[in-house]
């Protein structure tokens, strides 16, 4: 446990420079060092295996953190505002990082994520405007953590949101998912995604208003585009679904306004509701023989198109 440390205990001490922990610790109790605006470097022994909600939060001169092998969890607000702090290797023994763990952390410019994180919460890195390229591992499949403030407010948005120099994201080979919500509201940077070929679904809203997104190649073995996947990623001017989606949700590239091209699949696929609506760009477009169904407002306010072309035996439009 915390061996007697108790919550808020050194919060505000400002000329706290160096802390030396209790053999057996088995956490960080929550609030413990909050508002330490003194303290430049913490180790944390091999015993711990949770840092508590704002254990570190405004401890403005920590510029070192050396996390042990042992941590499995990281709270909210955690380090938030530690605006020292240029670099953090997460131990892989780390499967949750909690909601605005790393928010306003304006340095921070290296994050080596744990290979077994599988969630991560709304605004986890927030604002940490010095990111300028990371490496998302595999085994992150629970998606994005809703945030909650204790009383009025919810919210599941990008743990990246206001991150305007990350401007490449790279799934790491072996993932087979991309999280729900993973970049949804990331409106400011993300220009390149790299989806590794593993990847076989994208879920609701990974690309939500991306709206600087415009390198993306689709992975050859997708089968699945989950609802609002790429709503208003409005740089984005082409794409091309692999053959092997047999599933798109409805306004999965809605708003997507500088999209002239699309290649569909040629195999069983339908165009579900609001699909490409407010393509205003799209000029035409060529369905496959295996079409299935186009539904209502699939092609709204597509005031450009020219021309289609369907297959006699589409079963529903």
């Amino acid at each position: 446990g915390g061996l007697g440390y108790s919550n808020g205990m050194f919060g505000e001490c400002d000329n706290l420079k160096t802390i030396t922990f209790a053999k057996g610790i088995g956490y960080i109790p929550l609030d413990l060092f909050n508002n330490c605006s003194g303290l430049e470097e913490i180790t944390i022994p091999d015993t711990v295996t949770e840092i508590q909600n704002k254990a570190f939060y405004n401890c403005h001169n920590l510029k070192k953190v050396n996390l042990p092998k042992s941590l499995t969890k990281i709270g909210v607000l955690a380090f938030a505002s530690c605006d020292s702090l240029e670099s953090i290797e997460i131990p892989d023994a780390v499967t949750s990082i909690d909601c605005c763990a790393f928010e306003w952390c304006g340095k921070l410019a290296n994050v080596k994520f744990p290979l077994r994180l599988k969630e991560i919460g709304t605004w986890a890195f927030k604002e940490c405007t010095s990111l300028t390229e990371i490496e998302l591992p595999k085994n992150l499949t629970d998606g994005v953590m809703v945030y909650y403030n204790g009383m009025t407010i919810y919210k599941t948005e990008s743990p990246f949101v206001g991150c305007k120099n990350l401007k490449k994201v790279v799934f790491q080979e072996g993932a087979t998912v991309i999280p729900k919500y993973i970049f949804r509201c990331f409106s400011e940077g993300l220009e390149e995604v790299i989806i590794p070929d593993t990847v076989i679904e994208i879920r609701d809203g990974a690309f939500d208003s991306c709206r600087e997104l415009q390198k993306l190649k689709l992975p050859k073995n997708l089968v699945s585009i989950g609802e609002n996947a790429f709503i208003a990623c409005s740089s984005l001017e082409s794409i091309e679904i692999p053959d092997t989606v047999n599933s798109m949700g409805s306004s999965a590239f809605e708003a997507c306004s500088k999209l002239t091209s699309i290649k569909l699949p040629k195999y069983r696929v339908g165009i579900p509701s609001s699909c490409f609506k407010d393509c205003t760009s799209l000029v035409k477009i060529e369905f496959p023989e295996g079409l299935q169904y186009i539904r209502s407002s699939a092609f709204e306010n597509c005031e450009k198109l020219e021309s289609i072309t369907v297959p006699l035996d589409t079963l529903v439009i």
